[in-house]
């Protein structure tokens, strides 16, 4: 085998190795957050047995650990399963849902108001003809 043969079998190698690694850490990152696990470099490297150094060197890998952990460190945001989470279709329609409802307690509370004002004023006449 000449030295270019071994050169470029070893970039291949090498490449093979990227590869089966970036594998790993996609497949870890989807499971962590599949499970609605925290997401970080040390989970990451941990559930797909890679290095952190790694995480950190390859920028696509490094940006979505950043983002999903980043999402569930949010206070404002529980940790759910992405397939758990809600689209914006469904956000809409709750929204929608919701609206509605607060119109119906908004007109109950004005047509008890009313019946509520009435039943005073009958309960102050009552008492201006039979004081005492």
């Amino acid at each position: 085998m000449t030295t270019s043969e071994r050169s470029k079998a070893m970039v291949a190698a090498a490449h093979r190795r990227h590869e089966e690694t970036r594998r790993k850490a996609i497949d870890a990152l989807r499971r962590l957050d599949a499970d609605g696990e925290p997401v970080s470099f040390v989970a990451v490297a941990r559930t797909a047995a890679i290095s952190r150094a790694w995480l950190y060197r390859d920028a696509d890998i490094r940006a979505e650990i950043e983002r999903l952990r980043d999402l569930h460190l949010s206070p404002a945001r529980p940790r759910v399963p992405f397939a758990e989470r809600a689209s914006a279709s469904s956000l809409r329609q709750e929204l929608g849902a919701l609206r509605t409802r607060e119109a119906e307690l908004r007109n109950e509370n004005r047509l008890l108001r009313a019946v509520l004002a009435r039943r005073y004023g009958e309960e102050r006449a009552a008492q201006l003809i039979n004081p005492g």
